[in-house]
């Protein structure tokens, strides 16, 4: 996959995120909107709910019925509602102004009657609270008040009793305990979680709150239906935690959505990677195949030329020439067989084809013999060695063992700096073999990579250095069949690998 086809599919790619982050974007704010909007109405419902279900019983005690038990004075007459007021007399009302119940706590009937057939009375004000069904008998006036829908009720079924005056109590505060009952439980009923706080007004004056400070924190929300509430008053509702709650719910609804959007991104991601991962195979194997090539094609060459100097220029058959043209031969034919013996080796590292055989490796002796291996080739780069004499036994298979650590050195003396330090140090019941130069020249995203196998530095098909990047594939692994670990450090001006062996 060249270049320009991988750069329009990772176009491709971020422009079906962009669209799915948009899409998916549009689709919570309107789910939230419209939690935003359920969960208000609700609110707002429980609350009205609330307020009428506490008028509601507050009417079974808010009324007043004030009637006369004297015998004498008794009149049938018409209990139509539009007549109630003719039914009171003179009498029955002079004995109720006399009677205790007029005067009850420190008010008094507020305007006195006018006239008979009009009985202009608008407003008795009474301090105290009654109770469901409460009754007073004054006894001296004749006269009975009770309390209670209850009792209104059955006094109006007595057709018998014709003075009656029905009083209905007008209260000036509201019981917020009461309130905030019922409004919990209309909140419990529809599922809904919130500190809120009440606020009750009476001309534009506040003459009361619940849960004070949070009424002053948090903006007042809701206005209670006024068709509820006495003439003139109001009653307000503030409340928090309304975005949490909405988001829960709001959650709830899109979490279908959330899930498949999750699912894009992972099947985008997934499909990107995969894709530059192919791409990165594809060059590793175009890298591969140029390096073997190119690997092979050298000591084919000197293999035929070795040859044609056979037939063309040893017309004598000179035993010297002869030899000296067929060593250089069985060199390149040596070294082609190691490459090939390299290749299959890598393709038994990922399986249990490649079989450890440990034994015993006395470690101070295995160093040396493996260091004197590179002091004798002649090389620019100074080798520091510190493995000190030691009595260390290591179970290993030393071929293996030896192999691997022999890339590290080679991979040192062929990228690294020009000072390479081997040491050797037994930490925590391991061990540790390191190899340090000071190269420093690796990447960190490239320094994830070294252990690939095939990977290459830099990438392409032309290199400094000769190789099929498999060195350090194979030490990584052969370190692992052994329960090891190798790893790399890398810092300013050094490059650290370091091989750990139980």
């Amino acid at each position: 996959m060249n270049s320009r086809k991988f750069k329009a599919i990772g176009i491709l790619i971020i422009t079906v995120f962009t669209a799915a982050i948009l899409f998916h974007g549009f689709y919570f704010i309107k789910n939230y909107k419209e939690a935003y909007y359920n969960f208000t109405q609700d609110v707002t419902l429980a609350f009205d709910t609330a307020l009428k279900n506490y008028f509601d019983e507050l009417s079974k005690s808010d009324v007043i019925v004030i009637t006369d038990i004297q015998e004498g004075s008794k009149k049938k007459v018409k209990t139509d509602s539009s007549e109630l007021s003719h039914a009171i007399t003179r009498d029955f009302f002079q004995r109720f102004s006399e009677s205790p119940f007029s005067k009850k706590g420190s008010q008094i009937l507020e305007k006195k009657v006018k006239e008979l057939d009009g009985l202009n009375i608008t407003q008795i004000v009474i301090e105290g609270d009654f109770k469901e069904e409460e009754v007073f008998l004054d006894k001296k006036n004749d006269i009975v008040m009770m309390a209670g829908r209850k009792a209104a009720d059955s006094v109006f079924s007595l057709k018998s009793i014709s003075n009656k005056l029905v009083i209905s109590v007008s209260r000036d505060t509201l019981d917020f305990e009461l309130l905030s009952n019922y409004f919990n439980d209309e909140l419990r009923e529809n599922n809904l979680d919130i500190t809120y706080g009440i606020q009750h007004l009476k001309k534009d004056s506040v003459i009361g709150s619940y849960n004070e400070d949070l009424v002053k924190a948090m903006p007042l929300l809701y206005t209670a239906d006024e068709d509820l509430l006495p003439p003139s008053e109001k009653v307000n509702l503030a409340y928090e935690n309304a975005s949490l709650a909405i988001l829960q719910e709001g959650f709830i609804n899109s979490s279908f959505s959330l899930a498949f959007f999750l699912l894009i991104i992972f099947v985008l991601g997934f499909l990107y990677k995969t894709i530059k991962n192919q791409k990165d195979l594809a060059e590793i194997k175009n890298d591969l195949i140029n390096n073997i090539t190119h690997e092979f094609k050298t000591p084919l060459a000197t293999i035929s030329t070795s040859v044609e100097a056979l037939q063309n220029f040893n017309p004598e058959n000179d035993p010297e020439k002869t030899k000296k043209y067929l060593h250089i031969g069985q060199q390149q034919v040596n070294k082609m067989n190691a490459m090939v013996e390299k290749l299959l080796e890598t393709a038994t590292l990922d399986s249990e084809k490649l079989m450890i055989k440990k034994e015993a490796i006395q470690v101070s002796t295995f160093c040396q013999e493996l260091i004197e291996r590179y002091q004798n080739h002649n090389t620019d780069k100074k080798i520091i060695c510190d493995f000190a004499d030691n009595n260390h036994i290591l179970e290993a298979d030393k071929f293996h063992l030896e192999n691997a650590l022999s890339n590290l050195i080679d991979n040192a003396l062929k990228y690294g700096g020009n000072e390479i330090q081997f040491t050797y140090q037994f930490k925590e019941n391991h061990h540790c073999f390191s190899v340090m130069d000071n190269g420093g020249n690796l990447s960190k995203s490239q320094s994830k990579k070294v252990f690939d196998k095939f990977y290459r530095i830099p990438h392409g098909n032309i290199h400094n250095v000769k190789g099929f990047g498999i060195g350090l594939y194979y030490s990584k692994k052969v370190i692992e069949k052994h329960d090891g670990k190798l790893e790399l450090h890398i810092s300013k001006n050094l490059t650290h690998f370091e091989a750990c062996l139980p």
